[in-house]
């Protein structure tokens, strides 16, 4: 839902050619302006999960059998592959060191981890406009032996980032500005590499967390309980079966070439073929 409101009916109207639209966070939570307009006029919007596609109906209450929930997805493997051997139970988390990410809880709970005297290590990949701030607390907490700020971690070198890890950890929450990521891509990534994952139950995350079968979901914004989730990844005796249906999860619901399908269709159908 990007493109400006008027480009998109302009063009369409000039040119007789239907247009789809979809959505993700951005476009629907912060800069939402002229989505009533594009809802009405569009042939299908695609709100990539059932959360944003219960937000997006409010705005197009007259046509709702217009939105619909196509999971995007992405390359997948179909073998899984165990994670590589390792001293120290290894947290993971991968994105943008913004306020939507909640890295400053994962910050509180390693810290809280650490205090109880708990071994793991923990490693966020990423770069951002927090990350001084970030590791301003973690010095301050004194947890740098803990939890580490990886920086920008290129695409061809994920694969060795993810297979060095336990658990992904995704303590997304909503930004003040309202803000809030819908499904983000690097929990699917994860999963690809077997990887359990914990999450807060904001978005569409639970849509893809299931607690308790590949994963653990918390509130968001609380330090404690995701500490409490991420000591119970730490106390499991084995966290084979999550890891086999966190890989099994996103070869079933998650993969693009299968996925994309549905969306093809769409477009033929708007197309009138």
């Amino acid at each position: 839902l990007t493109a400006p409101t008027e480009t998109a009916l302009y063009l369409s109207k000039l040119t007789g050619i239907p247009f789809g639209a979809t959505a993700y966070a951005h476009d629907i939570y912060v800069d939402n302006s002229g989505n009533a307009a594009k809802l009405r006029h569009a042939s299908y919007v695609n709100a990539t999960t059932r959360y944003n596609q219960r937000s997006l109906a409010a705005l197009a209450s007259d046509h709702p059998e217009k939105i619909l929930t196509l999971y995007y997805g992405i390359h997948t493997s179909s073998e899984f592959l165990p994670p590589e051997p390792r001293d120290t139970f290894t947290f993971l988390a991968v994105g943008r060191l913004v306020e939507k990410k909640g890295f400053d809880y994962l910050v509180d709970a390693c810290g809280m981890l650490k205090r109880r005297g708990r071994e793991f290590s923990c490693k966020i990949a990423g770069q951002g406009p927090l990350e001084d701030e970030l590791k301003a607390k973690i010095a301050e907490m004194d947890i740098g032996d803990r939890i580490v700020l990886s920086g920008y971690v290129p695409p061809n070198r994920m694969n060795g980032f993810y297979r060095g890890g336990d658990v992904l950890v995704a303590p997304c929450v909503e930004g003040k500005n309202g803000d809030v990521d819908g499904l983000p891509n690097v929990i699917l990534e994860a999963m690809n590499y077997g990887l359990p994952v914990i999450g807060t139950t904001i978005s569409g995350l639970p849509e893809a967390i299931l607690h308790g079968e590949n994963g653990w979901l918390v509130p968001p914004n609380d330090a404690e309980a995701l500490a409490e989730a991420m000591e119970d990844a730490l106390a499991a005796p084995d966290l084979s079966s999550l890891r086999l249906a966190s890989h099994r999860t996103v070869t079933e619901r998650f993969d693009v070439t299968k996925n994309a399908i549905p969306i093809k269709e769409l477009m033929e159908a708007a197309c009138g073929r």
